[in-house]
């Protein structure tokens, strides 16, 4: 007995057919886990790349001919999938060409040859998988004479057999953003590689395993789009087709995280669940780091592509309103590439373009607004317009607001080995209630502060604490309605924060270690304007959509002031005193601190996170984003749900200090001149 496979990709086409990029590297893909001694244990694997037809022809030959009864043989295929106007299946070959839209039969494989020859083969295990893109089976003016299917059983079925195809529809691109293979093979190979395929965990893979567990990552990834199928006859299904080590540590926790995850996230108890399952296998942070990322990376590419098509209906509602014809035809061409539903478009288009709802109020405007600035606060200005567009005795004006939404959460934790915690933060989120009737502004401003109280020194909580508290009073009292405060205004608050402490330190004759202090980083909102102002190792960082995660302030450490000066990474945090601030609040006067101050826009949906260094140690927030941070830039996402699982995820892996964390979600909705035209 032996194990044969031969595995077809067409990517390059001549007339009339569109390139399958990922068509060649789905073969590379499938060899090397059908290869692999300790997975498929293939005793022979021929890729064929970019074959005309009668290679293809030939090729298919030979892997059935001459064969016995107990080999196992494997037929793949990835490319086109086309259909003659009788409803007979061909597979494209590189030479493949149409003429006057009508398929040139002699330059394809038809589907009626396959079968023939398996049909001829002594094998009684044959397995045939097509990933195979029809959009091409549909010339103009045939779609009258088609049933919209593909006959793939009635065509390649036959005894012993199995025909596993990505989907039967000829409507649907098997190529998706964010995945170097088609998406389809992405998840056949990472079923049999992983070994997360073999459902009743006997060691194996077998055929309609590896089919269910396809058919259902692919419907999560494109909900809607592709309905892979399984063609078995008499017992082709049961065909093993991989081995699995079922004692891999690595295999039982995606298992876990497989059977935990919910809608691309999980509930705090599971993320419980895991961490004990982590240190249960022995495996380490990076490990699981890396296989939650991959279990979790359909989710978050239809999340990005979710979040790149709202982004460009913005911009076309900024340049026109009522979108045209051709645009909303280019709209939905974008739907077809980025693998989105009716459904998911519908969403999106009713945050956008959604009609204006009567409001009834007493209060209109202030029953709109609400506050808890300790928590959570939400302003939605698009139905503010609404209210102000009811008046009929006001004249028409165009609200010049660009903030849709302003949410904040904020949380702290001892961590693991701490006995109190010195970090302490404030949240200050304002709404301006509008003048009538002339000067229609609403205005969100907000005022964030964390601060981390020294470790090793005396008292950093009353130090962390005496600072955020002098910095909320002095805002209070000089922050200017509708305007952000100017560098100088906000460096003379950091100033006072910093002498406060330094004047509680000389009246109690501290010194050395003695001496407390505390680090700083500010975020203050005023509209779309925002600042931020940072002394010692607190972070700020922003998320955005097109330009994931990044990190707005640069760490006051003795390893940066190295780098600054022109001294290699590796080299500045190689010294012993790498990480020592060289800046604090309070251990020495207003002469011995500088202050960054930056000044920016938000000019897009914007997740803003302020930490202190319990949680931004070990680069975790850049390890953990895509799963901890994403999905918390989406609208509706639960902040204070995402403070409770940061803070989980910094006591996993860091747990050696204090971890704070402040979530700012900013939304920015689209110029509403042109919505109201």
């Amino acid at each position: 007995m032996v194990k044969v496979a031969l595995l077809i990709g067409v990517g390059e086409y001549g007339n009339g057919l569109s390139p399958l990029p990922a068509a060649p590297k789905d073969v590379e893909a499938m060899r090397e886990v059908l290869e692999n001694p300790e997975i498929g244990g293939f005793d022979r694997v021929t890729p064929l790349i970019n074959p005309e037809r009668q290679a293809m022809e030939e090729a298919i030959y030979t892997l059935f001919a001459n064969r016995n009864k107990d080999d196992l043989l494997l037929l793949f295929f990835s490319g086109h999938g086309i259909k003659d106007e009788g409803g007979n299946l061909y597979l494209a070959a590189r030479n493949t060409r149409k003429e006057q839209e009508a398929l040139v039969q002699p330059t394809a494989v038809a589907a009626s040859y396959v079968q023939n020859i398996m049909s001829h083969s002594r094998s009684k295990r044959q397995v045939v998988i097509l990933d195979c893109c029809f959009s091409g089976a549909f010339a103009q003016g045939m779609t009258a004479k088609d049933d919209n299917s593909v006959p793939v059983q009635q065509k390649l079925g036959g005894e012993g057999r199995a025909v596993l195809t990505s989907s039967t529809s000829t409507q649907y691109s098997f190529e998706l953003p964010g995945f170097d293979l088609s998406i389809y093979t992405h998840f056949l190979v990472e079923g049999i590689r992983t070994g997360i395929a073999d459902r009743d965990r006997d060691s194996a893979v077998s055929i309609d395993e590896l089919h269910e567990y396809a058919r259902e990552k692919v419907q999560d990834a494109a909900p809607g789009k592709m309905k892979p199928e399984i063609y078995p006859i008499r017992e082709g299904g049961k065909i093993l087709l991989a081995k699995v080590r079922v004692d891999d540590p690595k295999l039982k926790y995606r298992q876990e995280v497989q059977q935990r995850l919910r809608d691309g996230k999980f509930t705090i108890t599971a993320r419980k669940l895991l961490n004990l399952k982590r240190e249960k296998l022995g495996l380490s942070a990076e490990v699981t780091a890396a296989i939650e990322d991959e279990v979790l990376k359909p989710y978050h590419e239809h999340k990005a592509n979710l979040q790149e098509y709202e982004q460009v209906l913005y911009e076309e509602i900024q340049q026109e309103f009522p979108l045209n014809e051709a645009t909303r035809n280019d709209l939905k061409d974008l739907q077809q590439e980025l693998g989105l539903t009716d459904d998911d478009v519908a969403r999106i288009e009713a945050r956008i373009i959604s009609p204006i709802e009567v409001v009834s109020s007493s209060d209109p405007v202030a029953s709109l607004i609400s506050q808890d600035t300790s928590r959570h606060t939400i302003v939605q200005l698009n139905e503010l317009e609404n209210v102000f567009a009811k008046d009929d005795d006001l004249p028409t004006v165009v609200l010049p607001i660009q903030l849709s939404s302003l949410e904040d959460a904020g949380g702290t934790d001892v961590g693991r080995k701490c006995h109190h915690n010195e970090d302490c933060f404030s949240i200050d989120t304002k709404f301006d209630k509008p003048q009538l009737p002339k000067n229609r502004v609403l205005q969100a401003h907000g005022l964030y502060i964390l601060c981390d109280g020294l470790g090793g020194h005396a008292d950093g909580e009353i130090a962390s604490k005496l600072a955020v508290n002098t910095l909320q009073k002095y805002f209070q009292e000089h922050w200017i309605a509708n305007q952000l405060p100017t560098e100088d205004s906000i460096r003379q608050a950091v100033y006072l924060a910093n002498q406060a402490i330094y004047q509680v330190n000389q009246q109690n004759a501290r010194s050395g270690v003695g001496r407390m202090g505390t680090t700083l980083v500010m975020l203050l909102i005023q509209g779309t304007q925002a600042a931020v102002a940072h002394v010692g190792d607190s972070r700020l960082y922003r998320l955005t959509g097109k330009r994931g995660l990044e990190q707005i302030t640069v760490d006051h450490q003795v390893g940066q002031h190295e780098i600054a000066r022109g001294v290699e990474s590796s080299r500045a945090y190689a010294r012993p005193d790498a990480y020592q601030l060289t800046q604090a609040l309070g251990p020495r006067d207003e002469n011995s601190i500088n202050p960054d101050v930056e000044f920016f826009e938000i000019d897009e949906d914007s997740l803003f996170i302020l930490v202190s260094d319990g949680l931004s140690d070990n680069d975790l927030l850049e390890i953990h984003w895509q799963t901890h941070l994403l999905p918390l830039l989406s609208t509706g996402a639960n902040l204070e749900r995402g403070i409770t699982v940061l803070i989980d995820l910094a006591n996993q892996y860091n747990g050696h200090d204090n971890i704070t964390a402040v979530l700012v979600r900013a939304k920015i909705p689209p110029k509403l001149p042109y919505l109201l035209q």
